[in-house]
């Protein structure tokens, strides 16, 4: 076993399964209660939102200063919540001096792989060794959220970097906002109602906060590490800006939004969140696919990108 897997409880084969609830699939391993599918659906829909998150970013794969450091062989990376592992696959082929080791509770990676590149079913919440101080940068994209102790994390993240390493988080912060008043405060917009409601009720079904994202900055200073920015852009919804990218993006995140909410709401409206009945959940849903693509409405998200370096000498 290499190094990179000494640091993660591997998974026995037999318990590398699916959850059927309903006619959605969910990870089956671990102590997080995800409140998400892992589909098919959701798989595409989540590679789909990381193309628009590249957009957003300029196509870097990254904004924290790490270059440098992943060009020196033996460099090491570890991609927390890597999903379908997109992420760390093009980054193993822009870094091939560096070691690449994305994690996930969910067994979706591809098997074939680039040589630098190994993918690992664990929980992060309970698998990861913060023993070892090996890891030259650190990458959590769409994760937080899902993550029920987000101090713990953060001081893990802390303690599994080498001085002078990375961390790197991305995510959204799921309130809709507005620039020109559309819609108006007055009128029902059942977007910010979907916020509000997805917001209780993955706090009822999982115990975490849809939109974590938020606070990590502060909980980084707090642990210790040097250097935090957070760097917002907006993530538009619908193909209304004028700007070439920004309506790529917008279309794209439209198609995410249409394709994935059926899948996104299953757990937080149903039994074990909201509990919703099904013909309500639908009945709500129809006002929430009609209102994202009504082209009036210039509905935007803030997408949060947030870094901090690992002192050479502990703040602590």
């Amino acid at each position: 076993m290499d190094v990179e897997e000494e640091d993660f409880i591997e998974v026995p084969e037999e318990i590398r399964q699916h959850a059927m609830e309903g006619r959605f699939r969910y990870h089956a391993y671990g102590s997080s209660t995800y409140a998400f599918p892992n589909d098919d659906i959701e798989q595409s829909c989540d590679e789909e939102i990381y193309q628009s998150s590249l957009m957003l970013c300029g196509g870097t794969h990254h904004l924290a200063p790490v270059a440098d450091a992943l060009s020196v062989p033996g460099s090491r990376v570890l991609d927390l919540g890597t999903g379908t592992g997109l992420w760390s696959l093009e980054m193993g082929d822009k870094y091939p001096n560096a070691k690449f080791l994305g994690i996930d509770i969910s067994p979706i990676q591809p098997t074939l792989v680039p040589q630098n590149v190994k993918f690992l079913v664990a929980d992060i919440e309970q698998d990861l060794d913060v023993d070892k101080s090996c890891y030259d940068y650190l990458h959590i994209r769409h994760t937080i959220h899902a993550i029920k102790d987000k101090s713990k994390l953060i001081k893990d993240v802390y303690r599994l970097l080498k001085p002078g390493g990375w961390v790197e988080f991305h995510g959204l912060d799921h309130i809709p906002h507005c620039d020109d008043n559309s819609p108006a405060p007055d009128i029902p917009y059942a977007i910010g109602d979907l916020a509000e409601y997805l917001t209780t009720g993955i706090k009822q079904c999982s115990g975490t906060d849809f939109n974590a994202i938020t606070h990590v900055a502060s909980m980084m200073a707090l642990a210790g590490f040097d250097g935090v920015t957070s760097d917002v852009r907006k993530l538009p919804l619908g193909g209304w800006p004028q700007d070439a990218t920004m309506r790529r993006c917008g279309l794209h995140t439209l198609s995410v939004f249409l394709r994935g909410l059926r899948g996104k709401c299953a757990r937080a409206m149903g039994p074990n969140g909201l509990q919703w009945r099904e013909e309500e959940i639908e009945a709500f849903l129809i006002l929430c696919r009609r209102d994202a693509g009504d082209p009036r409405y210039h509905t935007w998200f803030p997408y949060h990108i947030v870094c901090g370096r690992k002192p050479f000498v502990s703040n602590l």
